[in-house]
């Protein structure tokens, strides 16, 4: 599947790697939220081969039965896959799926060797309790749609930008829309 890279964001990541906070990457869905946190996985990968990632995406049939359980049952899951002794990256797409996600976030945070990137819709995330929580433990990354500039280097039509901006306008840029319609 095509992609290209949101280098804004990624960089921002970079930046924030290792910080004691939790990565908040918010945005509509599907606006590639969860295909900036495979991106960026592959860039500690690039860093370092043997870096210990664990990623649950919660919106995928194999960690869906995660998301059913409540949030201890999660925690002692995510707890129990960490390696000792390294930096653990760990990744939890849609964590707005786990009844009291909240929680996890809460314990996560303050476990030692953990650097803690989470996705969710921004209703979920941005909620007064949750904003109460993680006022000064989260950066929240804002991810929108394609801009025009990454709509025409994902779709290459740079021969007439007047056409590819009403194409821009008519199809978008949700990455998926403009995949089909490519």
């Amino acid at each position: 599947m095509k992609t290209i890279e949101r280098k804004r964001y990624l960089d921002t990541l970079s930046v924030l790697k290792d910080k004691n906070l939790i990565k908040v990457a918010t945005g509509v869905r599907r606006c590639g939220k969860s295909t900036l946190m495979t991106q960026f996985q592959d860039l500690l990968r690039k860093e370092n081969a043997k870096v210990s990632i664990l990623a649950i995406n919660m919106d995928m049939p194999e960690f869906r039965f995660l998301a059913e359980k409540n949030w201890k049952e999660v925690y002692d899951y995510i707890i129990k896959h960490l390696k000792k002794n390294v930096i653990n990256y760990v990744f939890i797409d849609e964590v707005q799926n786990v009844p009291e996600f909240e929680k996890i976030l809460e314990g996560l945070y303050v476990h030692p060797n953990i650097d803690l990137y989470v996705t969710g819709s921004n209703a979920f995330l941005l909620s007064s309790e949750l904003a109460t929580l993680l006022t000064g433990r989260a950066y929240e990354i804002n991810v929108l749609p394609f801009s025009f500039a990454e709509y025409l280097e994902f779709t290459g039509k740079t021969t007439n930008p007047d056409r590819a901006f009403a194409e821009y306008v008519r199809i978008g840029g949700f990455p998926e829309a403009v995949r089909l319609s490519a």
